[in-house]
């Protein structure tokens, strides 16, 4: 780099080891990122499936005992009844 005012030019002399080291330790830190980013979004992905599971019942358990008391009115029992309140 030239400095004008006194008509220097001045240089600096780094190894070439260190700033391969450097290189070699954000390559490193960047390689770890990733690794925990895709563990985190694992875990967050089985998380959120295992709610899915739990939701789907939830909403399906009520409706598959109105269909089974929907067909057994059909078959000719009209004395069925499903009591939807247990299920809020």
């Amino acid at each position: 780099m030239y400095f004008q005012p006194w008509d220097w030019v001045i240089a600096t002399v780094v190894p070439e080891d260190e700033l391969l080291e450097a290189k070699r330790q954000v390559a490193d830190q960047g390689r770890r990122s990733v690794l925990l980013l895709a563990g985190v979004g694992g875990v967050t992905a089985l998380l959120m499936a295992g709610l899915a599971l739990v939701l789907a019942r939830a909403i399906t358990r009520p409706l598959g005992q109105v269909v089974g008391a929907l067909e057994t009115v059909a078959a000719g029992d009209l004395r069925q009844r499903v009591n939807l309140k247990d299920h809020r």
